[in-house]
């Protein structure tokens, strides 16, 4: 071990093996994520272990899955003020290159990411998708500029290896494309549109989630029951995990849902 990688006098983790470390810094990441105020920031794991020592610090960055997750909503310094975009991008470029070749987790939130060209363009670049493996999109519609590129590459069929999506008050209500996603197995639609359904490919998915039916601005449901019926009848032999969270103005289609996937033929 280097002079500074060495332990200081006062370190009570001497003598704790690396694997202990790592499972101490995982909790910490896993504690900090579910917190609202969670951003991507020295102030927060991954990040804060890695400066205390150099024997943590060597621990952390020999520990990939530390750096997996990109969730940079709200990313402030130690002084409380919100990341400059130049040192977000600075640090997800680093969470990308310690964590490769592992997945990605991450949330893109539309109306955020556009003042953050920058990041959004790396983190939509085929190489970086190709690695995404857990991702929550808010806010992407199809009538926003904002969103095309958020859109756009989810029908480019480039997310190899994504595993889960939640989609959040989503709209794709465009000319439809075929979105395919390989190796999905957890698809979830918070007062999202569900026209995507209509040509979504999703051969794994065993769980699928639906919070309530989107309203747009207007006030106005729109209808997805077809929608719905057809994308469970097509998938009903893989799921194995189908949860519907509706409130009683959804009971109509809910019912009709019901009866066309679980009757007998």
């Amino acid at each position: 071990m280097s002079n500074a990688e060495s332990p200081g006098p006062c370190d009570l983790t001497a003598r704790l093996a690396p694997e202990i470390l790592t499972e101490i810094f995982l909790t910490l990441l896993a504690n900090a994520e579910d917190s609202d105020s969670y951003g991507l920031s020295c102030v927060n794991p991954p990040w804060l272990p890695s400066h205390v020592c150099g024997r943590w610090r060597a621990v952390a960055l020999s520990t990939p899955k530390l750096w997996c997750s990109l969730l940079p909503f709200g990313s402030r310094d130690r002084s409380g003020r919100l990341v400059p975009i130049s040192s977000v991008l600075a640090l997800a470029s680093a969470h990308i290159e310690r964590s490769n070749p592992l997945p990605l987790t991450l949330r893109v939130d539309s109306d955020w990411w556009f003042s953050n060209r920058p990041l959004l363009d790396l983190l939509l670049s085929p190489t970086q998708t190709a690695r995404w493996g857990e991702v929550r999109i808010l806010h992407a519609r199809e009538d926003d500029a904002r969103s095309h590129s958020i859109l756009a590459a989810l029908r480019s069929n480039t997310f190899t290896c994504l595993k889960t999506l939640r989609l959040e008050y989503c709209d794709f209500t465009g000319e439809p494309s075929r979105i395919v996603l390989p190796m999905l197995t957890s698809l979830t639609l918070v007062a999202s549109g569900t026209s995507l359904l209509k040509t979504l490919s999703t051969p794994l998915v065993s769980h699928f989630q639906v919070q309530y039916m989107y309203t747009n601005d207007n006030g106005r449901r729109i209808s997805a029951s077809a929608d719905l019926v057809s994308f469970l009848q097509k998938y009903a032999s893989s799921l194995t995990r189908l949860e519907v969270i509706a409130r009683s103005t959804t009971a109509n289609w809910l019912a009709y849902s019901k009866s066309c996937l679980f009757s007998p033929s």
